[in-house]
């Protein structure tokens, strides 16, 4: 009888004495989770959103992008706010590479210089590589007061933005942008049809020698991010007070705003919006002021001041 015993060879392999084998460890080592920035309104305003990468093992190549966030382009990215609930307001901004390009992500073809990149040689030991984007918002956005707000993801990639097919996401976080919108209300007088370069706080009527019925007009500028309200007050109640002489010698005078004459015996509101500010450039109202009737007053320097406020709420 024969019999017939199958050996089974098991074949160890054994590594020399110091050689490690190691797969690349890739990750974000610091991101801010929120960053914020003022809107100047009338001048550029800007930030830094950086990142430091860290990695350790094999040499790797390895990319950062920045997804649109509230947009549905990269030009502009919008940050927005909710106004009474039903309307969306939106500030534009936009957030760029160190290669001062914008940034984006791999939903669109995209270049190098749209994105934060480098790479790292082999090492066994912890190496970091920080980038820097740049957050801007254009001048010249007179939004309405409030906070406007986005949120964009950054994600790391493993790999080259030239083959991004090939790229391997390896983190993904969130960052959130916030930007506040102060309250502007300003008002100005200007003569009519002046500039609007050329408005004053103060601004002098000169009648001369007064003659009833005599007349001086201006123009009333003014400007709000906001609900507004204009408001006239008069100093002497809307008369004309003798300076040179004591008691309460009075010549009365008629005052129009906007072609509406309004009694300034107390404080007159003569301009409102409940809803909506203005836009960035100045609005503009005419103002009349037509001596009233009198006889054989106290000679003297007759005067008055009306101050303009704007108030927003």
């Amino acid at each position: 009888m024969k019999r017939w015993i199958t050996i089974g060879l098991l074949t160890v392999g054994l590594l020399a004495p110091g050689v490690v084998v190691a797969q690349a460890q890739l990750a974000i080592d610091a991101l801010p989770g929120s960053i914020s920035v003022a809107n100047g309104i009338f001048s550029e305003s800007s930030t830094s959103l950086p990142i430091t990468v860290s990695h350790q093992g094999d040499a790797t190549q390895w990319f950062v992008t920045v997804s649109r966030g509230n947009a549905s382009s990269f030009d502009p990215r919008e940050l927005q706010r909710r106004f009474f609930f039903f309307f969306v307001l939106s500030l534009d901004y936009n957030i760029y590479t160190p290669d001062d390009e914008i940034a984006r992500d791999l939903s669109a073809p995209v270049t190098a210089s749209q994105v934060a990149s480098g790479s790292f040689a082999a090492s066994s030991s912890l190496q970091t590589a920080s980038r820097q984007f740049s957050l801007r918002i254009p001048p010249e956005q007179f939004v309405r007061q409030g906070t406007y707000t986005d949120s964009v993801d950054v994600s790391l990639y493993r790999g080259s933005v030239a083959d991004p097919n090939a790229a391997v996401r390896v983190e993904r976080r969130t960052v959130e942008i916030s930007s506040v919108t102060a309250s502007v209300a300003q008002v100005g007088l200007v003569e009519s049809g002046g500039a609007n370069s050329s408005a004053q706080r103060d601004f002098s009527m000169d009648f001369g020698v007064l003659t009833p019925g005599a007349v001086r007009t201006a123009d009333l500028l003014f400007r709000s991010n906001s609900s507004f309200l204009v408001e006239a007050a008069s100093q002497n109640g809307g008369a004309l007070r003798n300076i040179n002489r004591p008691g309460n010698i009075t010549i009365p005078y008629t005052f129009r705003y906007d072609g509406t004459t309004y009694d300034l015996s107390s404080s007159r509101v003569v301009d409102v919006s409940f809803l909506s500010g203005t836009g960035i450039d100045f609005e503009r109202r005419p103002i009349e002021v037509q001596i009233g009737s009198f006889s054989n007053p106290p000679s003297g320097l007759y005067e008055d001041v009306i101050t303009f406020t704007i108030s927003t709420f």
